[in-house]
């Protein structure tokens, strides 16, 4: 059966173990990072880091989340790399260094088209046993790669990926499956007509970096960041829509190992649409869902981060 369990954030059941030195961590590792050209030509900056020393035990690609860059996932990146896995990491379109108009995307097979070259990237180089950890727009665009590309004989109409075997299990984190507070009703509808006369025009997305953690440092950082965006366009909104509608409906398709975290007290990616997809999937030993009380959208970034790694980490083995 598939696990469902729940962690309360002012209790663990255990002493979480320090967080390593991000920069050190880094410093210590190999590093190798460009640009890859995507499917329509658009540039796609990437950046891998291998340990130093006896090589990777592990691999995993780290998919950002919406309005993100590859650079705010320097101390998860350190995790992995001081339990000696080695961490890949891409921007997809829009985002960070990458091409593309900011935050907008026409169709979110694009986002899927993104990911796949960065997979075969990898894979040419003999990477394999991959592990997908998703954040937010990220696990969406992991759950949905997964479904439509996860392997090599399954694909959406393109044949799947070349890559899809490559990827053995996946990590959604705060998977954005949905909006924990839904628009009303006008504003869907001004999002569906503005996306037929307007679909590129940018427009604030309302977000504060209170909702994203608790940690005031990490908000600091954030509010500081010229990287992190801050809009969204009409075509987006639309697009992942039909692609959470699209998630749900093809749910039995998840069939990989997958590990699902949530934060309780999510104020951007509602955490029921999580359960309501977990409670889809078929099953069989391979999937576990764990609840953070207490915790908001970013979990990697919440003050008791540790307890987060440290469950990531047990489940990866």
């Amino acid at each position: 059966m598939a696990q469902n369990d729940s962690l309360h954030s002012s209790s663990s059941t255990r002493q979480a173990k320090a967080l390593p030195d991000t920069a050190m961590a880094l410093a210590r590792a190999e590093m190798d990072e460009g640009f890859l050209a995507a499917k329509d030509g658009l540039k796609l900056r990437w950046r891998s880091h291998r340990p130093a020393q006896d090589g990777a035990h592990g691999e995993v690609v780290l998919v950002h989340g919406y309005g993100e860059h590859l650079g705010r996932y320097d101390h998860i990146a350190a995790q992995f790399l001081c339990r000696g896995i080695a961490v890949h990491r891409f921007e997809y379109r829009g985002h960070g260094l990458s091409g593309g108009k900011r935050t907008h995307v026409e169709r979110f097979s694009d986002y899927l088209d993104d990911l796949d070259v960065f997979l075969a990237h990898l894979v040419a180089r003999g990477v394999q046993q991959i592990t997908l950890i998703g954040h937010s727009l990220g696990g969406l665009i992991s759950a949905r790669w997964l479904q439509t590309r996860g392997s090599d004989s399954d694909g959406d109409g393109a044949g799947g990926s070349v890559s899809g075997n490559a990827v053995e299990r996946a990590v959604l984190c705060s998977p954005f499956l949905r909006l924990s507070l839904q628009p009303p009703l006008w504003q869907r509808g001004f999002s569906r007509l503005a996306n037929r006369l307007f679909p590129s025009l940018a427009v604030g997305n309302g977000l504060s970096v209170a909702q994203l953690t608790s940690d005031p440092t990490i908000q600091a950082a954030t509010a500081a960041d010229h990287l992190y965006l801050r809009t969204t366009t009409p075509r987006w909104f639309c697009e992942v829509s039909a692609a959470q509608e699209a998630l749900f409906q093809d749910a039995g398709r998840l069939t990989k190992p997958l590990l699902m975290l949530l934060g309780e007290r999510d104020p951007i990616a509602c955490p029921e649409a999580g359960r309501r997809l977990f409670g889809l999937l078929p099953g069989g030993g391979h999937q576990k869902l764990i609840a953070f009380d207490g915790m908001l959208h970013e979990l990697f970034n919440e003050r008791e981060r540790a307890k987060v790694f440290e469950v990531v980490f047990d489940w990866l083995g």
